[in-house]
Formats: structure tokens, sequence, C-alpha cells
């Protein structure tokens, strides 16, 4: 049942946080802790959703997933060499303001030239919210809809997104370095601020969280490295304030983005992208369709088969996404059209699957050591691992939504990492060493 999944996870999580010493940005705690967050949801809707009573499988997924992503996590972090000698904000790079006001009136405008491009696609008729709703409506219901963006346009607006991952990552940096001007502050957090905007335009209110849990990341990294590696319990409190306001504006941020759900109570809302996909998952272990496909794990590499289509005209992949994650319902409920993240590993290789699930907390634990933030918090500079590690942990956090970190697109991650660096020659000195690739 729902509560035996609750409990477990908590447990789970309470270990972690004894074995990690309070640190919660280990790959595997914020792994479990999205679908700790999703379990409690659900719980509130047990009776309603039909979940006292689920599928072992079901629960064997979840629970034997957190338990495996925790032991991947311990048993494959090497900690950083560096120490905590130095003194804070000692060799601290600040990019200039002059560097930053341009990067933020730049990024505005790019916004601004891809809102309007990405709007003409449905003509004039559209106030801006609703062109955003009925372009993500289209994209996926409309077979025949191709979203049209000039090059030109598209190119900067990934560029600009991927340095997303990079104001994340700075922000509390910069808000705790004492010798840091306060415009500079003020202007990595408008280019932060314009980050999230940017992908606002895409219509989609849950890829936001993969700019707002790096954030949340770095600035408990930095709270824990000041304090020579022990974490500040306190802090965490600022965290769930923040937390509580995203899900009390969930339902008016979907109103900006053309999504009709006014109509509906705030609670069902959040407990359909945040709860629902729990008892989607049981549904679809409980009735698993037959897939027919001729590629190798179809329903996990998905969107990869198609990524590679797209850029190298390989044969995309042979499943309808539509007809296999169908939306459900449940007394009058509406739950979504997804199903956790478990659903494609489960519906590949069956409780094998979970195999995903070392493959992902092995991968990005292997980039959270490597990202080396004690280096950064003292040069400001963050490496190639530092943007990997943003990029994932919060693919990391959404699997409680749906699969996404087999779903990232491998040529844009490309484009991502060199992205960055060309965006680090205009940003700091050429006297100063990146290091970008150490």
């Amino acid at each position: 049942m729902i509560f035996t999944i609750s409990v477990s996870l908590f447990f789970i999580l309470l270990f972690s946080f004894k074995i990690f010493k309070g640190n919660i940005t280990r790959p595997s705690f914020i792994f479990t802790s999205g679908m700790f967050l999703a379990s409690l949801v659900a719980c509130s809707f047990a009776k309603e959703w039909e979940l006292l009573v689920m599928d072992w499988k079901t629960q064997f997924m979840i629970i034997g997933g957190s338990m495996l992503a925790l032991v991947t996590d311990y048993f494959s972090y090497k900690p950083s060499t560096s120490n905590f000698g130095k003194k804070k904000g000692e060799f601290f790079t600040m990019i200039s303001e002059r560097k930053l006001l341009i990067f933020a009136i730049i990024q505005f405008i790019e916004y601004i030239l891809y809102l309007r491009a990405k709007v003409a696609n449905v003509g004039a008729a559209y106030a801006i919210a609703e062109a955003i709703g009925e372009i993500n409506e289209m994209s996926k219901f409309d077979d025949t809809f191709k979203l049209s963006i000039p090059w030109y346009i598209n190119v900067p607006y990934a560029f600009f997104q991927a340095y997303g991952y990079i104001w994340a990552i700075l922000l509390p940096i910069y808000l705790y370095i004492g010798n840091v001007t306060k415009k500079a502050k003020v202007l990595v957090f408008i280019n932060y601020l314009l980050a999230i905007l940017g992908c606002m335009i895409q219509g989609g209110r849950m890829p936001m969280l993969n700019y707002i849990v790096p954030c949340f990341m770095s600035y408990i990294l930095i709270s824990i490295y000041a304090n020579k590696g022990k974490a500040q319990v306190k802090k965490y409190f600022l965290i769930i304030f923040f937390a509580v306001l995203f899900l009390v504006l969930f339902q008016q941020i979907g109103s900006w983005i053309g999504r009709g759900e006014l109509d509906t109570s705030g609670f069902e809302v959040i407990a359909e992208y945040c709860g629902a996909e729990i008892k989607n998952l049981d549904t679809i272990i409980s009735n698993p369709p037959k897939i027919k496909a001729t590629e190798l794990l179809p329903m996990t590499f998905m969107r990869i088969y198609n990524s590679l289509a797209i850029s190298f005209g390989t044969p995309p992949s042979s499943v309808d996404f539509n007809t296999i994650y169908e939306y459900q319902s449940c007394k009058g409920y509406h739950l979504g059209n997804v199903y956790t993240c478990y659903a494609n590993y489960f519906l590949d290789l069956g409780l094998f699957g979970l195999l995903f699930v070392f493959i992902a907390i092995w991968l990005t634990t292997k980039f959270y050591s490597k990202a080396n933030f004690q280096l950064l918090f003292q040069k400001g500079i963050p490496n190639v691992w530092c943007f990997l590690y943003a990029e994932f942990i919060g693919l990391l956090f959404l699997a409680f939504f749906h699969e996404q970190y087999y779903a990232i697109n491998p040529i844009s991650l490309v484009r991502g990492i060199i992205y960055i660096y060309i965006g680090y020659l205009f940003l700091f000195p050429r006297n100063i060493k990146l290091n970008y690739l150490k």
C-alpha cells in the first residue's frame, strides 16, 4: 500500500541523512526525496485513488530503487582532495558587472525574439499565454504539427538556457562571498531569473525545477563547505519555505503559460503533477501493455532514438508514446499521463529495470565527485562537471514525475558543454586559467 512506500522512503531518507552527515545534495538523497514527496501527496488520496492495495511489484520498484540508489551513491563516491584551509574569497574571480549586464540584455532580447517566433506558429489571434498553451497541446496531440523557429534564434536560445545551470550554481556563491559587489549579485540573480522565464516559454512548469534544484544544492554546499564540512540544518528551512512557495504558486504559474486549470482546486492540480504518477505506475505495472518494437530498450531510450534520428537520420523510435501512456482517471480525479521513471524501466526489463537506477546514480555521483565544489567556492569558476551535475541532479529529482534522465538529447548535451566554454571566454579574463575540463 501507499503508506508502506511512504514510511519506507522516509526511513531511507533518514538513514541517508545520517550516513551522509546531513549533506542532502547527494544524488541518491535527491532522487528519493522526490519520490517521498510524491508518495506523501498520494497518501492524501489513498482512498480516492484506490491506493490502499497496490501491486507488490510497484512497491518493490519504488522502495528497491531508493535502496539501490543509496547503496550505489555510498560506494561510488570519492571525495575531493581539496581542503578548507584557504581564506574565503581569496582567489575568487568575479565576473565584471559590465559583462553580466551585457549578458542579461542580450539574453532578454533573445527570449523576446524566441517568443515572437514561437507565437507566430499559431498566428496573432492568440494572447501570449494562450499561444504557448495551444502550441504545447498541438505538440502533444497533433502529429502533423511541427514547431518552426529559425536557427539563428533557436541556437542562441539553447545557449542561454544552458547558462541557466551556471547561474543556478553561481547565485548562492555570489550572495555568500563578501567581496562581490552588490550590483554583481543583482545581475547574476537577473540572469538566473531570465533563464527561468525563458524556460517557461516552452509551456511547462516542471522543467523550471531543473534550474531551481541545482540552485538549492549549491546553496546547501556553500553552507557545508563554509562550515568546514558540517551541514547547517537551519539552512534547510529556507529551502522548505521556497518549496512551499512554489507549490502555492504552482496553479497560478500554469495560467501564465496557458494551462486552463483555474477551475480545479489548487491541491488537486498539485496532486496530478506530484503524486498521481504513483497511481499511474501501479496501473501500468498491474496491466502492462504489449510493446512491439525492433530497437533495444525502446521505452527508456525512446527520446534518444528520436533525437539521433533528427540529427543523423537514423531510425526513430517505433513506439507511440501516447498509445502506451494513456491519460488516466480514478473516481472523477484526473491523473494525467505520466508514470514516474519506473514505468519505462519496468516495461523494458521488468524488475531488473532497477539497473537503470544504478547507472543514473553511479554516473551522477561521478559528476558530483569531479565537480569539486570546494575549489568552485574558492575560485568562482564552475567546471564542466559542475555543469553536468547541475543538469542531471534536477532530472533525478523529477524521477517521481516521469523518466527524463535517459530522455536527454545527447547532441544538445554536447552542445551545452561547448556553449558554456564559449561563454567563459567572454565572461572571464583571458589571464585566468579556466580548468574547464578538470
